[in-house]
């Protein structure tokens, strides 16, 4: 008997000790977390706003009750701030900003505030694949090996469209899965050297997976087929064109000292992070500083909403790239079963509730490190809308619908439906909350 207690002691040190310190880890302390968390903001009202004057009167209720949205979202969720911006017609009409771009210090969000975008960095990147196929550069079926002839070869051939369309097969990094601050590669080269060994999670073009490394791939196809490094490349053809000035790649400062960081580009927002639970309402902290460069036209770019909604217009407008190779990337890619991926060569496209009935829309999310951000085209309506905020897991979705539908209505009257608030999405996307997406 002696010998059973002495074994039953040792399951429980063996197993109730880790239960109990999970229990305190998974309940406890984040319980505590968002009992004791401070509010950034007391109230809505309380929300310093930063807006551009509204330039056609038609507009001014529409951009007063987006306002009034963004700063009530602002301080219910939590967040440090959030900033957006609306064209209609082919015009930025409006933007704004709500709350401090760095709370400490009290500065606040202006339309000019740059934030780390996220995975939005994918639309722009396709639009230089977009520049490169009307130059005659790029084969979009061609095996990645007649770019990158050191690519290992897969399973099956991968090519640059099933890169872009997801397809591909590759996994996806972790949220967290930052550069390396001691790689002997950096940039793109450290990008692709942490997944070019791994096996492909399936046969290319049978499946669809969102993957940044997918990107990171097509980002290392767009440098070899124009010549460039890719920012430069991006900046020359695609940012500089359309009058995107505050459109940069987010290059790393010292990770102590957020103030710094932000210092290095003085309209950057600070970034935070929610305490616990991927929820702002537990309280938020600052992020050890996380290096994306490595993840190149996946993930690495600051913009602003205006800057976003200037490429918007020239997507849905093609200043940039004609109506063919528009369309091309635009087109929703389908699986040998017959079945939409709803995603075409860098968007996701899709019919989405809009007042009273439905309306094409042409968007991408994106969540990074201290960053998240929305892009929607709605060009059945000749309306995009940026939002953006500089927290992680920030809820953005349902403003950019809510905001779409405002300016529709002062836009068309009330004969398109009415004040619907689009599909009443929270999400980000495709609902993935431990991807870099």
């Amino acid at each position: 008997m002696a010998a059973r207690i002495t074994f039953t002691k040792l399951l429980a040190l063996a197993f109730g000790v880790p239960a109990a310190l999970l229990l305190v880890m998974a309940v406890i302390v984040p319980a505590l977390m968002f009992a004791t968390a401070e509010r950034v903001h007391v109230d809505a009202a309380s929300v310093p706003a930063h807006a551009m004057p509204v330039g056609e009167p038609r507009f001014a209720l529409a951009a007063a009750e987006s306002g009034r949205l963004a700063r009530s979202l602002v301080a219910r969720d939590n967040l440090p701030g959030a900033s957006l911006a609306v064209a209609v017609d082919g015009q930025l009409v409006w933007a704004g900003g709500f709350g401090w771009a760095d709370v400490e210090a009290k500065r606040p969000i202006t339309p000019g505030t740059q934030f780390r975008v996220g995975a939005v960095s994918i639309p722009l990147t396709a639009a230089g694949v977009g520049v490169l196929l009307a130059q005659g550069k790029l084969d979009l079926d061609a095996p990645v090996q007649d770019y990158l002839p050191d690519f290992p070869r897969k399973s099956g051939p991968i090519s640059t469209r099933q890169a872009m369309a997801h397809t591909a097969g590759f996994s996806n990094p972790h949220l967290e899965g930052g550069c390396s601050p001691t790689a002997q590669l950096h940039g793109i080269a450290e990008g692709l050297a942490r997944f070019a060994d791994d096996r492909l999670r399936f046969e290319p073009g049978t499946q669809f997976a969102f993957s940044s490394h997918g990107w990171v791939l097509v980002s290392a196809v767009v440098e070899k087929a124009a010549g460039l490094p890719l920012d430069a490349f991006m900046a020359k053809q695609v940012f500089s064109p359309l009058g995107m000035q505050a459109t940069v790649p987010d290059y790393p400062g010292d990770p102590d000292d957020p103030a710094l960081v932000a210092g290095l580009m003085p309209e950057r927002a600070v970034l935070y992070h929610p305490r616990a639970s991927a929820n702002t309402a537990s309280g938020l902290e600052h992020p050890d500083f996380t290096d994306f460069s490595c993840l190149a036209g996946a993930g690495m770019y600051l913009s602003t909403p205006s800057d976003l909604v200037r490429f918007g217009i020239a997507m849905d407008e093609h200043r940039l790239l004609d109506q063919s190779t528009s369309d091309l990337l635009q087109a929703s890619v389908s699986l040998p079963s017959g079945a939409s991926t709803d995603y075409a060569l860098g968007w996701d496209v899709r019919k989405t509730g809009f007042g009273a009935g439905e309306t094409l829309m042409i968007s991408h999310p994106g969540i990074t490190i201290g960053g998240t951000a929305a892009l929607r085209r709605y060009p059945e309506h000749a309306i995009v809308v940026a939002v953006t905020s500089n927290v992680t897991f920030a809820e953005l979705e349902a403003l950019a619908s809510q905001v779409a539908a405002l300016f529709a209505v002062a836009r068309d009257g009330a004969g398109n439906g009415g004040r619907g608030t689009g599909n009443g999405e929270r999400g980000t996307g495709n609902g993935e909350t431990n991807s870099l997406k």
